[in-house]
């Protein structure tokens, strides 16, 4: 086999396997994204604000609706503390700026 058909054979086997990984990241957040907006309103979950981020951004790519993604930071934002990303200001906070 000449190296020019070793080289295509090479990136068509790569491109099938870059293929195969984007196909099962969309299988999963197909299956999945019921249960992910869902976790921390039943199963006592709690994100972090950067695997929130890193949810709602993989959700964004596969089309998942805004507005679940919204809700999901919304109920992760619910036990944020003073300082957090998503931390929406409390009493403490306000009396901590003055207002």
């Amino acid at each position: 086999m000449s190296t020019r058909k070793v080289k295509t054979l090479r990136r068509r086997q790569k491109a099938g396997r870059n293929q195969r990984k984007l196909n099962a990241a969309r299988k999963f957040m197909k299956q999945c994204s019921e249960v992910l907006w869902s976790l921390p309103a039943h199963y006592d979950c709690y994100l972090t604000c950067e695997e929130v981020e890193a949810v709602a951004d993989l959700g964004r790519e596969f089309g998942i609706d805004e507005e679940d993604i919204e809700g999901l930071i919304e109920a992760h934002a619910e036990d944020d503390e003073c300082g957090d990303q998503h931390h929406e200001s409390c009493e403490y906070c306000r009396d901590l700026q003055g207002e």
